[in-house]
């Protein structure tokens, strides 16, 4: 799929698996990817060694280059590359790389993106998962989507998986950290508010993680999508907020069915999460997504998780954010 000027973006995570594509804004902020390893003995930072010491392990986050994260695990004993998605509710694999295992594909219900609507795929049962070729928490049967699906990778990382492993991922630090046996997490509320930290909870319901905020004073909710390389915002309800303040594009974006959308920019003047108010922020807004369906009004991607230090906190469902150094 080519977009505008043949630039190739992952925008928005499937609600249930799986992308949107759209054409990068050049004008749109390259959020820092600090390059930093995660502490994994004691001379690393105080919230590191705190993790450490409670059973965390570190795991590798590569960068595609594009806002995209990319996990290697390994399924069934065979090395996968998976995009990290906390906006997808399953786990789940592409059919090439299902076929390429050999797993008994059984039928699933039709999956319903931020872009679309894609009948086919299914589940398949699993013998084994690991990070760092150990194992961990893991589901005995996985996702499978069809194979008109448009993930870029061998398949995604998804919320089950990451929760069920009590996940904590600083976005675009090129590491997370898991807990692969059950114990209850320790609790962080202590380092991350004094390095100025504020807790935004989170909820999981239609569409993923969900966080209730405002854009120039109207109430909001969005989904918080690691796996979607720039936030979106639906055009209705930009139009209402900002209106005549959306400006044309000329870039299109593809959801999971292949449809192409109009995409527009826009200054979001006073955009709030929780008691944190962002800078005046440009972003994009698009028609056609079924973000009104799922009764939410923006997705909350990578760009802007990014450059406001997000720690994605799933073994207590809090986001927590700031603008300043992440530990």
């Amino acid at each position: 799929m080519f977009t505008h000027r043949s630039w190739k973006w992952i925008v928005a995570a499937l609600v249930a698996a799986g992308p949107l594509l759209l054409a990068a804004p050049p004008a749109l902020p390259t959020p820092p990817t600090p390059p930093a390893p995660p502490a994994t003995s004691s001379g690393g930072s105080p919230l590191g060694r705190y993790l450490y010491d409670n059973g965390f392990v570190s795991m590798q986050v590569e960068n595609s280059g594009h806002n995209q994260a990319i996990v290697r695990v390994g399924i069934n004993g065979t090395n996968a590359a998976l995009v990290l998605d906390t906006g997808c509710g399953r786990t789940c694999l592409t059919d090439r790389f299902a076929r390429k295992l050999k797993l008994d594909v059984g039928k699933g219900d039709p999956m319903v993106g931020v872009g679309g609507k894609l009948a086919g795929g299914g589940f398949a049962s699993l013998s084994s998962v690991s990070f760092n070729n150990s194992p961990i928490n893991s589901i005995n049967t996985i996702r499978v989507l069809p194979p008109s699906a448009s993930v870029t990778q061998d398949g995604i990382l998804g919320y089950d998986y990451m929760r069920l492993n009590s996940v904590i991922l600083p976005v675009g630090m090129g590491y997370f950290l898991y807990k692969p046996d059950p114990a209850p997490p320790p609790e962080l509320d202590s380092f991350l508010k004094a390095l100025g930290y504020q807790a935004i909870p989170l909820s999981f319901g239609e569409g993923g993680l969900r966080v209730s905020g405002s854009l120039d004073g109207h109430p909001l909710v969005a989904l918080v999508d690691c796996g979607a390389n720039y936030s979106l915002f639906d055009a209705g309800f930009v139009k209402m907020t900002v209106g005549a303040l959306v400006s044309g594009s000329g870039l299109t974006s593809w959801g999971i069915d292949g449809r192409p959308t109009f995409v527009g920019i826009f200054l979001a003047d006073k955009l709030t999460f929780g008691a944190l108010t962002f800078p005046p922020t440009r972003t994009t807004t698009a028609a056609g997504t079924t973000l009104p369906a799922i009764h939410a009004q923006a997705l909350l991607g990578y760009d802007l998780l990014a450059e406001h230090r997000a720690i994605i906190d799933l073994g207590h469902n809090v986001l927590w954010m700031k603008q300043g150094v992440a530990p």
